[in-house]
């Protein structure tokens, strides 16, 4: 990972680093796309009210992405920490995300392709191995 990331992860193959700046807030996203489906983690930063509303994190970065649009939801524990979970819609095909915060930073897990199955393996990888960093 990047010197910013401050987690580890294995990704199913080495991830672009994408940097988004919306006014004073970076979002970093690590993306590994592959043939016919994309996973990766987005990091953005949280709030000065330190308060994250899990359920519109998952709306927003559901919103986020080619119409996206969330299906189900369940809240879970993830690494001892709050998390939302949500199968989602990408103009018809698959995807799933999780929202979870660490500290400073509101990680969001994302998978999707063109079938459930074309992503599950390496999405679950990914939230198996994620191990956040002090």
């Amino acid at each position: 990972m990047g010197r910013d990331a401050h987690f580890t992860a294995l990704f199913p193959r080495k991830p672009l680093r994408i940097e988004n700046t919306a006014g004073t807030t970076t979002v970093i996203v690590y993306l590994a796309d592959l043939p016919g489906y994309a996973v990766g983690i987005i990091c953005a930063p949280v709030p000065a009210s330190g308060l994250v509303r899990l359920d519109r994190a998952v709306t927003v970065a559901a919103s986020a992405l080619p119409g996206g649009e969330v299906v189900s939801r369940h809240r879970l524990t993830y690494h001892g920490h709050p998390a939302e979970d949500a199968a989602i819609s990408l103009l018809g095909e698959p995807g799933q995300i999780r929202v979870v915060v660490f500290g400073s930073s509101a990680d969001i897990f994302e998978g999707f392709g063109a079938t459930a199955a074309s992503f599950a393996h390496d999405y679950k990888i990914l939230l198996d191995t994620f191990t956040p960093q002090p």
